[in-house]
């Protein structure tokens, strides 16, 4: 055997591909060469960005004993989570059913045909008191293999069938009333204060991540939602967590408070953070959430757009061996950009000082460097001269390891981002950018006539899965919004019958996360992980494409997809509020809102400024795709909202739209569903 890697279409793989370590592709072939001969497989499953995965990269997979006794007894076999993420679901739903904690690197050994008998994460090289090293595990694996064959079997027989009982939802596609989805959003309205960390904001401790679809529901929630929403989405907005020399955010907190970040950078986490301050901008009016969408916008047109106006996939935490050395200072580098006196303006808006902030992730030690955190965002804008410059100086350093593939799903999550800033802030940079993104998505990932799921260097690789075609689909449904374009909801529609076709199962209601069958067992996933689930944004595709196109049976469809959605949140509602936030939408109710008045004018503006994403917002030729007009209508301008059958009196001042908007949202009988 021979490393494989270098012929890939992965920076992940890449990065291995001169190890000594002769790693395979996930692919039928290899599974055949371990069959052939009688090997087990070894996978390593990880992506470009994770810092753990360079650690063991660096201490094992470089390491000429390790690299002996993986190619002497096993297939090593690397897989880029981002490329395959049904083959990490199938494995990590493994790691958690046989009791450990999942995570990245992900250290597997399976049968030849795929089943998993040992599941991990990280394992250092040489053992310690508390761990078998990866040495050790090898050695082990390697006699059992040999000598006990039949315990290893039973392992496998006994993992694979909780593996094919572990579901999240007992659902079936059956009639569902909106009495169970007032429930089970009831159920989250209630879990998530509860969870709320009133002091710092988010929600949980340490590790804390942004939650983004937590505050995505609570925005559609009342007053109090609101409230938690807007309250976490400042203290992040104050915190470490915010690159506040670059914008954007890094991809978690390993501190309560926001504060010392782990430092990748993912496109997804931008997406949702755009799209959320966006939409709490338009919730709550507050300026600080419009600036921080406009902020996130330059960020991404910075740092993460590509010359085919694709989006790249992340940047990494490392730069020069170390964790944070890009975007963190010593106090005297800070006095060299700035001068003694900018210095001392930067020290009283953020907590930063001569001793350093920063503790090593790892280790726990004063690193003597200092992430900037605002004592309060009311400081921030008094020294904007002084971020300015350290922008510059750090463009000096050696910047991070970006993963420059571009992936169908987290550029569609960009693309709807882009058209929420360009719809709720009136950005006409984010409505450029968009309009840009949705002519590239098509040309690149639909270029063979089917969804394709990753580009790199020029070329696609892998079928669409379903997140893929839901968030792509989304995104092509919001730019329909801004644009008034009715080409691009057509693009969403042809997005949604092919998933239909390739993962729906008719019989038994189940969407399944991908077409392959590659995978010793096709995964469904319908409960939310980083960021809301694929599952809960088809759902809201169906609902609104059943209203514009009402011959394509997407009522069924949606109908069984609910059912199964609903059932699951109503077991785990904090894992679940991506679907929440769908059912809310529904209870509203749903309908459409077509704005026929010319750009600019002022009844026009305030129309795509309103926070009512119940409402399917129509525009320019958008209008003939209206699915239910009234008999007459004013020539003047003029807003017409639809919900349900019914179209409601043409609205034609600002404040009667507000007015309107008020009356339908105080309904007791709404509030009741909706809290």
């Amino acid at each position: 055997m021979k490393n494989t890697l270098a012929g890939s279409g992965s920076p992940y793989l890449h990065q291995h591909a001169n190890q000594p370590v002769a790693w395979q592709q996930w692919a039928r072939d290899t599974h055949e060469l371990a069959r052939r001969t009688d090997r087990p497989l070894f996978l390593s499953v990880g992506y470009a960005t994770c810092h753990w995965c360079h650690v063991m990269a660096h201490e094992s997979f470089e390491d000429e004993r390790v690299a002996e006794l993986l190619n002497t007894y096993f297939v090593p076999v690397k897989i880029d989570r981002e490329e395959r993420p049904d083959v990490d679901q199938f494995y990590m739903t493994a790691c958690q059913a046989s009791g450990r904690q999942g995570g990245w690197p992900l250290t597997v050994i399976a049968l030849p045909d795929g089943r998993p008998f040992y599941v991990a994460t990280y394992l250092p090289r040489d053992s310690t008191p508390r761990q078998a090293g990866l040495i050790e595990l090898l050695q082990r694996v390697a006699h059992v293999w040999k000598e006990r064959r039949s315990h290893v079997e039973e392992a496998t027989d006994q993992l694979h069938r909780a593996l094919e009982g572990t579901r999240l939802t007992s659902g079936s596609a059956d009639t569902l009333g909106a009495d169970r989805s007032a429930s089970a959003v009831r159920g989250m309205h209630e879990a998530l204060p509860e969870a709320f960390d009133e002091k710092h904001g988010g929600f949980g401790t340490a590790p804390k991540f942004p939650s983004w679809h937590h505050l995505v529901f609570l925005l559609r929630t009342d007053q109090n939602g609101q409230a938690i929403a807007a309250t976490s989405l400042a203290a992040m907005r104050a915190g470490g967590i915010w690159d506040h020399v670059g914008g954007g955010f890094h991809r978690y907190s390993t501190d309560r408070r926001w504060r010392l970040p782990h430092f990748e950078k993912m496109l997804y986490d931008q997406a949702w953070a755009l799209r959320t301050y966006a939409e709490a901008f338009a919730a709550t009016g507050n300026p600080l959430f419009g600036e921080t969408a406009n902020e996130l916008v330059d960020a991404l047109e910075r740092d993460f757009r590509a010359e085919d106006y694709l989006y790249h996939a992340a940047w990494d935490a490392d730069s020069e061996g170390e964790e944070g050395r890009y975007y963190t200072w010593t106090w005297e580098e800070l006095g060299r950009v700035l001068g003694e006196s900018g210095r001392e303006r930067l020290h009283a808006a953020f907590d930063v000082d001569r001793e350093g902030n920063f503790l090593d992730e790892a280790t726990h030690r004063q690193s003597g460097r200092n992430v900037l955190c605002a004592k309060d965002p009311s400081l921030i804008s008094g020294v904007v001269d002084e971020l300015a410059q350290l922008q510059t100086a750090r463009r000096q350093r050696v910047p991070p390891l970006c993963d420059t593939k571009r992936l169908a799903d987290w550029n569609g999550l960009t693309l709807s981002a882009l058209a929420a800033a360009a719809r709720y802030t009136g950005s006409s940079k984010a409505f450029d950018a968009a309009i840009r993104l949705g002519k590239a998505a098509w040309a690149t990932f639909m270029e063979s006539g089917t969804l394709k799921r990753s580009s790199f260097d020029g070329s696609t690789r892998f079928a669409g899965q379903l997140d893929d075609y839901a968030f792509l689909a989304e995104g092509y449904i919001h730019l329909s919004e801004i644009s008034g374009q009715a080409d691009d909801l057509d693009r969403a529609r042809r997005l949604l019958y092919e998933a239909r076709e390739q993962l729906h199962d008719p019989i038994t209601g189940d969407w399944y996360v991908s077409a392959e069958t590659d995978v010793p067992l096709r995964m469904t996933r319908y409960h939310d992980e980083a960021y809301a689930s694929g599952a809960s944004v088809l759902l809201r595709c169906m609902e609104i494409l059943d209203r514009m196109y009402r011959d394509d049976g997407w009522q069924e469809v949606a109908q069984g997809l609910r059912s199964l959605m609903v059932s699951a949140a109503e077991a785990y509602p904090l894992a679940c509020t991506g679907t929440g936030a769908v059912l809310l939408e529904n209870l509203a109710p749903r309908g459409e809102m077509t704005v026929q008045a010319a750009d600019g004018d002022v009844l026009s503006t305030a129309a795509k400024r309103l926070f009512a994403p119940n409402l399917f917002l129509i525009t320019g030729s958008m209008g003939g795709r209206a699915p239910y007009v009234p008999e007459s209508v004013p020539s003047s301008a003029h807003v017409q909202i639809c919900t349900g059958t019914v179209c409601h009196a043409p609205i034609q001042h600002v404040d009667a739209l507000k007015n309107w908007m008020l009356s339908v949202y105080s309904d007791p009988s709404i509030q009741s569903d909706r809290t």
